[in-house]
This record gives structure tokens, C-alpha cells and sequence, in this order.
């Protein structure tokens, strides 16, 4: 069980306060700059993966949308792809090669025809209008 903060507990000398600031300064800038590199590795892993579904599925289009396109990419989040044709019967095998070529990060695959149907419209409008086609 976590104690509160004792009413008696003496203050922090000024030289305390600042060291305290400053470890935490230090702690939020590793931070992003983690951060900024895990983004980098999911965007050029994005794009190897966007090479081999053009090189080995016939997707002539890829989208990522998600928070790595629009830049609020986070430690937990994931890499999220649209192609805009797959043919189902090959969509789990293709998804597991993916799978491999992204990891260690998680991947969400959909296929632009899927999302035609009126329940997806909205989802449909948000990728076409946010994502970023990878080369």
C-alpha cells in the first residue's frame, strides 16, 4: 500500500527543488527522443513492408494511417497499413510475412475494396483523407 505524502515531511532546499526539476527534464527528453526513434524504425519498417506487398502481392497502393502518419506516435502504438486491393484467399499469409517484417511493432492491415460497405464509411474517409501513400 502506497502512503500519502507526510504533512511533516521537510521542504526541499532550493538546490533540492532544482536538482529534482532536472532529473525529470532529463528523464522527459530521453524519453522523446526515444520515442522519436522507435517512430523512425516503424516508418522505414512501414516502408520495406510497403515494398514487398508491391514486389510480391500486386498492391500497387499503401497507405499508413494512424498516429505514425499523422505524428503522434507513441511506445505502445502500432503500424497501421491500407493497401488498396488483396486478394482474400492470400490476406493471412500475407498479413504474417508483414507481421514479421514489422516486428517488433504490432500491424493493422486493411484492404481499401473491404471498407466499401456503409459501417466503414467513416473509417474509409479518414484513411483516404489522412493517410500518407508510402513509396
Amino acid at each position: 500500500m502506497v502512503e500519502p505524502p507526510r504533512r511533516d515531511a521537510p521542504a526541499l532546499s532550493p538546490e533540492q527543488r532544482r536538482a529534482f526539476r532536472e532529473g525529470w527534464k532529463r528523464r522527459a527528453e530521453e524519453h522523446a527522443k526515444r520515442l522519436q526513434e522507435l517512430a523512425a524504425e516503424a516508418r522505414t519498417k512501414s516502408a520495406v513492408a510497403a515494398k514487398h506487398l508491391r514486389q510480391h502481392c500486386g498492391v500497387k497502393r499503401v497507405l499508413l494511417f494512424g498516429s505514425l502518419a499523422r505524428g503522434d506516435f507513441r511506445a505502445d502504438s502500432d503500424i497501421d497499413l491500407c493497401v488498396d486491393t488483396l486478394p482474400p484467399h492470400l490476406f493471412y499469409a500475407v498479413y504474417a510475412e508483414l507481421e514479421r517484417i514489422v516486428a517488433p511493432f504490432d500491424l493493422d492491415l486493411l484492404v481499401l475494396e473491404d471498407l466499401n460497405r456503409p459501417e466503414h464509411h467513416e473509417l474509409r474517409a479518414v484513411i483516404l483523407r489522412e493517410g500518407m501513400e508510402l513509396p
